[in-house]
């Protein structure tokens, strides 16, 4: 059962990878980009015995672990879990500056 907690987190986090990578969007001012995460993961519940396991969450958000999961098996997609932009194109040499404004 763990291991398949972990997969769905790996899974996750590769979707998420894929969203970064799909359209171009402008440079920052720094000449690279500049990417912003949201997620509204709920602590104990995503630290807990039923979650991906300890410190997967440090934020104060109100989705459940449980809640994530039944999200991205009815819709294949957790709306609370974002990136502005939402789609971003990296070239190589390029930065890549990541701000995570979430809690995961």
């Amino acid at each position: 059962m763990r291991s398949r907690r972990a997969v769905t987190a790996l899974g996750v986090t590769g979707m998420a990878s894929v969203f970064l990578i799909v359209s171009p969007t402008p440079s920052s001012a720094s000449g690279g980009h500049s990417v912003r995460i949201f997620d509204d993961c709920e602590a104990q519940s995503f630290n807990g015995p039923g979650g991906p396991g300890p410190g997967t969450c440090v934020g104060d958000g109100e989705t459940t672990f449980p809640e994530f999961i039944a999200e991205l098996r009815a819709t294949k997609q957790a709306e609370e879990w974002r990136f502005k932009p939402e789609n971003l194109k990296v070239e190589g040499g390029r930065p890549v500056i990541v701000e995570n404004r979430g809690g995961e």
